[in-house]
């Protein structure tokens, strides 16, 4: 046994004496295909009814892959291609601190698109001459919005529930995601939750 190993067990057996249980996530990494280790470690699961979190890499990722997992088997989305696009002396990461934000969402909606998926953006409109993209499997719907304090040359989306109901009505979204629970996030979270639309949320400064 390695001395990680050996710290490990000893501290699991402090607990047992304390009559306490340990939780643990268990999580892999890097998933694209059902390779032989990744089938051995769902059948583990399987056996000792474990749940298990599986981060997957959305490009490359085979349909054999998902179609091994049972309703036990939480999928955690591992970035979107999972290449290191660090600048010199910057620690690893897909998304660089300098890279601007609408480059990273180009990429990403680039590779949805690439997938056949349909993308619909829903943001505030920034001032008169943003008239929002459109373009094969891609389509911006512009909201009212407000300057944000101290940010004016930046809107906050209002909410639009009005404007959701008739946007959705039109083409219902498989799955919602809120960047950010402001006002319009917040109307998209009621609205989604109403009409039992999958979402996910987040909150970004």
């Amino acid at each position: 046994m390695s001395p990680a190993w050996r710290v490990l067990a000893t501290e699991i057996g402090r607990w047992r004496d304390a009559g306490r249980i340990v939780d643990f996530w268990w999580r892999d990494d890097d998933a694209t295909c059902l390779t032989p280790a990744l089938a051995r470690m769902l059948a583990l699961a399987a056996e000792a009814e474990i749940p298990l979190a599986l981060a997957v890499i959305p490009e490359g990722a085979e349909p054999q892959l998902f179609s091994a997992l049972d309703s036990a088997i939480d999928v955690l989305q591992h970035g979107v291609d999972h290449r290191d696009r660090a600048a010199e002396g910057e620690k690893k990461t897909e998304f660089p601190a300098k890279e601007p934000a609408e480059a990273a969402l180009a990429r990403l909606v680039q590779g949805l698109c690439e997938r056949n998926h349909q993308v619909q953006l829903v943001r505030p409109r920034q001032n008169r001459a943003d008239l929002g993209a459109q373009d094969a499997g891609f389509e911006e719907v512009l909201m009212r919005g407000m300057p944000i304090p101290r940010y004016p040359q930046l809107k906050l989306g209002l909410p639009g529930k009005k404007a959701l109901v008739s946007a959705w009505a039109l083409q219902r979204p498989d799955l919602v995601h809120i960047a950010t629970e402001g006002p319009l996030g917040i109307a998209a979270r009621a609205y989604c939750l109403k009409r039992g639309l999958a979402f996910t949320t987040a909150y970004h400064t």
